[in-house]
């Protein structure tokens, strides 16, 4: 191995001691002790790039070594095209080695020589030339461009559009040589598709083809792949070409969140929704929307659209059908929303939006293109077992009693007060009612599926000597708003 040395008569000290935290590019300390200084040696004394094929880069190291007795700065390394140098500043302890790569890259054919130079702390060679040379030789296989970037490229969660980059495949060499396989080793998890055409064939000297790659981006961000070229060159049998793509585009976000509730939001792949649960008539139940750029690029909103029962919702700022919008990336618009019921009746609408954002085919959760908004009105119902009591005495038998069940069925308080009895055939009071719950009496919501037992209970007595038939009502009075007065049919007979 050749060794390029540089180097001075060094004297060892009597006394050794180091030198910490001072910018010295070298030293001369005389002081009957000795002398220190940098000494630098190169491996190997010159590069030798052998055969590079013509626009091909091919690397070389080059070891930067300090065999002297202090340390070793070098600074400024410089040549000439075709051959490449890095930008290096460094410092080199004693005894340690800088490993650098010189490239070198022919743009012609045959011998080339050059030069590398650098600044050295060594006061024997404070500048350092490596000769350099090289042959370009003709590339069997060139592939252009030997990187696909697409750039930005508007993103669709469905049926993107995509955008095709030509790569360019050339033989300028003086033999044949076969493409044997074209395909891509990473397809970006389908975002990105090779369409090879004929490229998969024999190349003559001077031929080139093209394959076709396409980049739709399914999502937002920066993607990349990769294409392999596999060929019968010996200098580049494998050929990988980076695929990189950014996808861009606006993204609604919609967000909904009741009064007192969890915000739900599209983007974390909720379903954003307002259940307001029960509200009493003449109050009221609120919730906020949200709808939010989310993406990269502004966000046209084309149409914002009310269905469903809403006549007793209201929005504000007050949306009219059709409202168009234009939301910059972040930006977002806010609508506070009351439910105000006059009467029984639940309300549901729906507030839907059309836009260009690039989640605007909404073919899941998180590309929600509508909230949803239910409100339900809070009330009693009374339900009572039986609806019907009858009575038949025969013979001895003059009185006779029923028990009839209240239930509280309803999502409020049911609130009893009172029962009237009104005969409606025979003679005499035969009927009665007994141990119905005094006015006022609350009962609270239960299960009326028939696993849990009456909230109250009254009984129907039938009691007369005298034969006949004879019928009545039970009216019994509620806060229910439906059936504020429930009937109960009585009928009886004696004979």
């Amino acid at each position: 191995m050749e060794i390029y040395s540089f180097s001075r008569n060094v004297r060892n000290y009597a006394v050794g001691f180091l030198l910490f935290g001072m910018s010295i590019s070298a030293c001369q300390c005389e002081d009957g002790l000795g002398v220190l200084n940098a000494t630098v040696e190169l491996e190997p004394a010159e590069l030798d790039f052998e055969d590079a094929p013509l626009n091909n880069t091919k690397f070389l190291p080059l070891k930067i070594w300090n065999r002297g007795s202090f340390v070793l700065s070098v600074s400024n390394l410089s040549t000439a095209a075709p051959f490449i140098a890095p930008t290096l500043t460094a410092t080199i302890g004693i005894g340690y080695f800088e490993e650098v790569m010189i490239g070198f890259r022919p743009t012609e054919l045959g011998q080339i020589a050059g030069e590398l130079q650098f600044e050295t702390s060594d006061p024997d060679a404070p500048t350092v030339t490596v000769a350099l040379r090289g042959n370009g030789i003709e590339a069997a296989i060139v592939v252009e461009p030997s990187m696909a970037d697409f750039g930005d490229v508007v993103w669709k969660s469905r049926n993107p559009t995509p955008k095709t980059i030509e790569i360019t495949i050339s033989n300028p060499g003086t033999d044949s040589f076969d493409l044997t396989e074209a395909s891509l080793v990473d397809n970006g998890q389908g975002m990105f598709t090779l369409d090879e055409k004929m490229a998969v064939r024999t190349y003559a000297p001077g031929d080139s083809e093209s394959v076709s790659v396409s980049f739709a981006p399914t999502s937002r961000g920066m993607h990349s792949g990769t294409l392999e070229l596999k060929n019968t060159t010996p200098s580049a049998p494998s050929i990988m070409v980076p695929l990189q793509g950014n996808g861009v585009g606006p993204i609604l976000n919609l967000c909904a969140q009741a009064d007192g509730g969890t915000e739900a939001c599209s983007q974390n792949g909720d379903i954003p929704r307002i259940d307001m649960g029960f509200v009493d008539p003449a109050s009221t139940g609120n919730g906020t929307v949200r709808a939010q750029n989310a993406g990269d690029r502004p966000l046209t909103i084309d149409q914002i659209l009310l269905t469903g029962t809403d006549e007793y919702f209201t929005f504000s700022p007050m949306i009219t059908q059709g409202t168009t919008a234009e939301l910059a990336p972040g930006e977002e618009l806010v609508w506070d929303v009351v439910f105000t019921p006059d009467d029984y009746k639940p309300g549901t609408v729906n507030q839907s939006f059309t836009t260009n954002a690039s989640n605007n085919d909404f073919s899941d959760v998180s590309g929600a293109s509508s909230v949803r908004i239910d409100a339900k009105v809070g009330q009693p119902t009374i339900v009572v077992q039986p609806q019907t009591v009858t009575f038949s005495h025969v013979g001895s038998i003059e009185r006779g009693q029923t028990t009839v069940r209240i239930f509280s069925c309803g999502t409020k308080e049911l609130m009893l007060s009172g029962v009237n009895l009104r005969s409606t055939s025979g003679s005499g009071q035969v009927f009665k009612i007994e141990n119905f719950p005094m006015s006022g009496t609350a009962l609270a919501p239960q299960n009326c599926d028939g696993s849990e037992a009456p909230m109250a209970e009254f009984d129907v007595v039938f009691e007369t000597n005298v034969d006949g038939n004879y019928s009545a009502e039970a009216t019994i009075s509620s806060n229910d708003p439906n059936t504020p007065a429930l009937t109960l049919t009585i009928s009886g007979s004696k004979s």
